[in-house]
């Protein structure tokens, strides 16, 4: 049946690479499960409880985002993470405090804003199945909307001041923040803001302002301010960053702890990252049931994709499934039972 299963599994995007937030805590493999003696899981989420502030470093498409999504996702008990877009925001935001805070009081204004359809999804959401999303964009599942509850939302609309009475200065918009995450307090959460997109800003081509400068911008004008808020903070880094002296000085004088994403030792690990995947857009409830691996993709060919992982990719699991999707495209459309290794050379060469 690999050829019907195959058709099943490109028929659910289950190879995305750039899937819905929500779905990337569903498909992350816990780094402990992967690598004897790692445990980024673990210190991540005592940070968020603790109200601490951490970094979490490592490539473009290592783990980053799932990680956070899978410690800070629906699920997460007594931890409200507030997740705060800034990749897209012009360099005139990024580099001050106060047009950061109104963004982030803008988020939580945002979150309190769900409708009653909105609401119900939400709690489904956070209900202990958690689903894939079949490539339905759902507002409120995201990280910062689901734990707040109805008392909460009025008690944030109350607080969030209208466009005509935003304060002028930085340290009133500050206040007006702190105000807000004293509500999530009072509620019963650790309020935590979660920057998870700066490592995009590695990415951006061309313009005046490099990406070096965009992240020593924000790393050391805009995180030293709200170091002064009751709440913690996770920031996602490149870890190219981390060969400034300038950033890495910035970041020291914010960030309590660094937390390296690990890269895999083995194809075996590769194995159960991709196999994660089938198991979710297969058999999430009783993942015992879920079809082998190898009925998928042969183990020659995962030993070939850990060889590029190692290599062309640079230790990214987003190339990994960003190719794993290609080849089952080929192998569905050339009529293959499985993905061979022959396949994994054409998708990583597109």
């Amino acid at each position: 049946m690999s050829i019907e299963l195959l058709n099943r599994l490109q028929e659910a995007h289950a190879f995305d690479h750039a899937p819905l937030r929500r779905d990337l805590g569903v498909y992350h493999v816990p780094f402990y499960e992967l690598i004897p003696g790692e445990n980024p899981e673990t210190i991540l989420a005592g940070v968020a409880r603790r109200g601490e502030r951490a970094a979490v470093v490592g490539q473009s498409g290592s783990g980053k985002s799932s990680l956070i999504e899978h410690v800070l996702g629906p699920l997460t008990s007594g931890i409200a993470p507030i997740a705060v877009p800034i990749f897209a925001e012009p360099y005139k935001v990024v580099t001050n405090v106060q047009a950061v805070a109104g963004l982030i009081i803008q988020t939580l204004a945002d979150r309190a804003d769900l409708g009653d359809q909105e609401r119900a999804e939400a709690l489904e959401g956070a209900s202990a199945k958690r689903t894939i999303s079949r490539r339905r964009r759902i507002t409120g599942l995201n990280m910062g909307g689901s734990w707040m509850g109805v008392g909460l939302q009025v008690e944030v609309k109350r607080q969030v001041p209208s466009s005509t009475e935003l304060p002028r200065t930085a340290q009133a918009t500050l206040e007006v923040l702190e105000q807000l995450l004293t509500a999530i307090q009072k509620d019963g959460y650790t309020p935590v803001l979660v920057f998870d997109d700066t490592d995009r800003w590695f990415r951006t081509v061309g313009g005046a302002i490099s990406h070096h400068g965009l992240a020593l911008a924000f790393f050391g004008t805009v995180l030293p301010e709200l170091r002064q808020l009751s709440t913690g903070m996770v920031v996602a880094a490149h870890n190219t960053y981390m060969e400034s002296d300038a950033v890495v000085d910035q970041l020291r004088a914010t960030i309590e702890l660094p937390i390296n994403i690990p890269t895999l030792s083995s194809s075996r690990a590769l194995g159960q990252v991709i196999h994660s995947r089938v198991i979710a857009n297969t058999c999430p409830g009783n993942p015992r049931t879920a079809p082998p691996l190898t009925e998928v993709i042969q183990t020659m060919a995962v030993d070939r994709l850990y060889q590029l992982y190692q290599s062309d990719f640079q230790m990214s699991l987003r190339d990994v499934i960003r190719t794993v999707h290609v080849a089952v495209t080929e192998a569905c459309n050339g009529g293959y039972a499985t993905v061979t290794p022959e396949l994994v050379n054409q998708a990583a060469a597109w």
